[in-house]
């Protein structure tokens, strides 16, 4: 991934991006965790995850999930890790 411009975010801090990446991957969260009928402290609980706290971090682009929590994340919401974490559909990959 190459790193974007700076930008500002809603609350006017300063971040980088990495040309969508983190921001794709909590929108697909969002949709999955949505199209489940999730809360985050479910979600949580499913993924093995410590707290509902980190679920809503990282679908708010305000924490970048490790590997691990990716994976976790996307068994739990019954897809893959390549579609959560980048977008890739399974046949793609």
């Amino acid at each position: 991934l190459r790193r974007g411009p700076l930008r500002r975010d809603q609350r006017g801090r300063l971040e980088q991006g990495f040309h969508g990446a983190r921001v794709s991957l909590a929108q697909r969260l969002r949709e999955a965790r949505i199209a489940k009928n999730y809360t985050y402290g479910e979600l949580a609980r499913l993924a093995g995850i410590s707290s509902r706290q980190t679920v809503y971090n990282i679908e708010a682009g305000r924490q970048v999930a490790s590997i691990e929590q990716v994976a976790k994340l996307a068994t739990a919401l019954g897809v893959s890790p390549a579609w959560l974490a980048f977008g890739i559909e399974e046949s793609k990959c």
